[in-house]
């Protein structure tokens, strides 16, 4: 397969060196807001080897003081260090990674094809030495073994290289699935992270029952007297006990629900298809297990933590920041009552056909 692609060529290096910094690449990728794209990659590329000084300059003073970039700060760099023209749109950048992937998944059946057909020549080479072996008296036919001799080693050498080289794809392929997972992973909890729910969010925004009674609810957490948690026993155990409020939360969600780490000791649990009354049921399970659960073995005086939570239901026609905030709000109530309960929030009746709004 051949691919075109309207973008000049710009790099020498070797596989094994550009392979080398893929997998330096890749790590600083994954910290960014900005998607793993074309443009994310050929920034971190060029910063990594060293090809653009200029870029990592501003890459540093940029990142200095913990900042990730984002896709506008992305297309920035990509437009003033490494391309004159517009930056790539989005439909050619997808274009490029799905050529890309391509590229990868052609090489290692070619590899695999081209192994077997050395292993096969070099049987019938085999074969082919053992029946002139006893008449390979003349000096046509002792040069013919010679060459034949000599060609089954570069077969052989070739096969090997291209053992390598599938290994090789394979290796980089498990390293990008895994890179892009890890992005979307939250390190301390092994919940979903705030990209990965971001992400979801959008999803159910535009699928077919958003706005309708079996539409998207969410459930919004947060770990009651966190910070006293903290300032009391140190954070050691406060991260031990937002590893276990993870924990109880993944337990009891289903499959289908995604449960992500939002915020400090904020968790939130997106339930793409569900009732109201069904997701202040599962709220209600998760307070309840949170409750009972004890941390007195993990050094948390008197063991015991607790949790309140705000349910909503995505309303028709709204946007995922009215969603959020409702949620947010019904978390809220659930802290100013007395927290460790669940409150619930619906989401507003839209108007009716014909019925003017008061002003």
């Amino acid at each position: 397969m051949k691919i075109v692609v309207g973008v000049r060529m710009r790099y020498q290096d070797s596989v094994v060196k550009s392979a080398e910094y893929l997998r330096q690449a890749l790590p600083l990728m994954t910290r960014q807001r900005a998607a793993l794209h074309p443009l994310s990659y050929a920034i971190w590329y060029e910063h990594v080897s060293g090809h653009n000084p200029d870029l990592s300059r501003e890459v540093q003073v940029l990142t200095e003081r913990g900042q990730t970039l984002d896709e506008f700060d992305t297309r920035s760099l990509y437009t003033r260090h490494i391309d004159s023209k517009p930056a790539l749109d989005e439909q050619v950048a997808r274009r490029l990674s799905e050529g890309l992937a391509q590229v990868l998944g052609d090489m290692s059946d070619s590899a695999l094809e081209a192994g077997s057909a050395s292993e096969r020549f070099g049987d019938s080479l085999d074969i082919w030495v053992q029946q002139l072996g006893a008449a390979a008296s003349s000096m046509p036919l002792r040069e013919l073994l010679a060459g034949t001799r000599e060609m089954r080693e570069h077969m052989s050498r070739l096969r090997q290289r291209l053992d390598r080289s599938q290994q090789e794809i394979a290796s980089l392929r498990k390293e990008v699935q895994q890179a892009r997972g890890e992005a979307l992973i939250d390190a301390l909890t092994g919940l979903a992270n705030r990209r990965a729910f971001d992400r979801s969010l959008q999803q159910v925004l535009s699928s077919d029952e958003a706005g309708t009674p079996t539409g998207p609810c969410l459930i919004l957490s947060d770990i009651d007297h966190f910070k006293r948690i903290n300032d009391t026993h140190g954070h050691a155990l406060g991260d031990e006990v937002l590893r276990q409020v993870a924990h109880r939360l993944k337990s009891v969600a289903h499959s289908h629900h995604l449960a992500a780490r939002v915020g400090g000791e904020e968790f939130a649990v997106l339930m793409p298809s569900a009732g109201l009354h069904e997701a202040m049921m599962l709220a209600e399970q998760m307070r309840e297990q949170i409750a009972a659960q004890d941390l007195s073995s993990a050094g948390f005086d008197g063991g015991k933590v607790t949790i309140s939570l705000g349910v909503t239901q995505l309303g028709a026609t709204e946007s995922g920041q009215d969603f959020m905030k409702r949620a947010d709000r019904a978390l809220y109530a659930a802290k100013h009552e007395g927290r460790n309960r669940v409150s619930v929030l619906a989401a507003p009746l839209p108007p009716e056909p014909g019925r003017r709004l008061a002003a």
